[in-house]
């Protein structure tokens, strides 16, 4: 539920980020790192976005498409991330002439792959949608026309500067309506419970998998990657690089 009008939101205590669970302050590094932010991603666990599943040993990476992107200027890789019985489709651009291994952006997409760029080479995959004209929700190729997010995207400004971009489609993590959890890869996970995660969670999740995909690139330099996202999005890029 969003509550607009802050008149009715209730009396609250944030608590104080450098106050420990047993009063005391935190006065070192090592303090902050073994004792308070434990507690911190504990208090987001409990009371936001719930407990992010262990990594089971079901989890693959397969190459499905590769080529050269915008005149030659970056190669194109698209990949499925394995998770059970569930997938979703990663695109890796990389600058061809860059440095290697490069920096690279790694985040979710509203609207499908395809929808970042106008690179023809980019594979529409199919997504779960709301049926705008009556109740349900319908498995098709996105309607969203190819480039339609590209200038929220700037793949090309990303890859002169030397960085590779990678990118998922949240919907086909978890489709973002009410039901959507039985459609996405969370059937594959292990339940949580009482503590199980919502869709962020779950997007999170994701985004931690397609991070074990690039390590494994070696184009990619894996120790640095930023996360990127906007509105939920950025609060699942937040919550997935605390944890990762």
């Amino acid at each position: 539920m969003s509550i607009y009008d802050e008149a009715s939101v209730p009396v609250y205590t944030l608590p104080d980020l450098l106050i420990q669970e047993d009063g005391l302050p935190v006065s070192t590094a090592d303090t902050w790192q073994q004792k308070r932010r434990p507690e911190l991603l504990r208090l987001f666990a409990e009371n936001v976005f719930g407990q992010t599943p262990p990594v089971t040993g079901d989890v693959g990476f397969e190459v499905t498409g590769e080529g050269t992107a915008f005149g030659g200027r970056a190669t194109r890789t698209e990949i499925v991330v394995r998770i059970g019985e569930a997938r979703f489709h990663l695109l890796l651009y990389v600058p061809t002439d860059a440095p290697k291994p490069c920096p690279a952006f790694l985040g979710l997409n509203f609207l499908g792959n395809h929808t970042v760029s106008d690179d023809p080479g980019v594979t529409p995959v199919p997504q779960w949608k709301r049926d705008g004209e009556k109740p349900g929700v319908v498995y098709q190729l996105p309607a969203t026309p190819r480039g339609d997010q590209a200038s929220r995207w700037q793949v090309e400004t990303v890859l002169k500067r030397g960085h590779a971009l990678a990118t998922a489609c949240y919907e086909e993590i978890e489709p973002d309506f009410v039901g959507g959890a039985q459609r996405g890869i969370r059937a594959s996970l292990p339940a949580g419970g009482d503590a199980e995660c919502g869709a962020i969670g779950v997007w999170a999740y994701a985004l931690s998998r397609a991070m074990d995909c690039l390590e494994q690139e070696p184009a990619v330099d894996a120790r640095r990657v930023a996360l990127i996202g906007h509105s939920r999005l950025g609060k699942t890029a937040l919550w997935a690089a605390a944890q990762d």
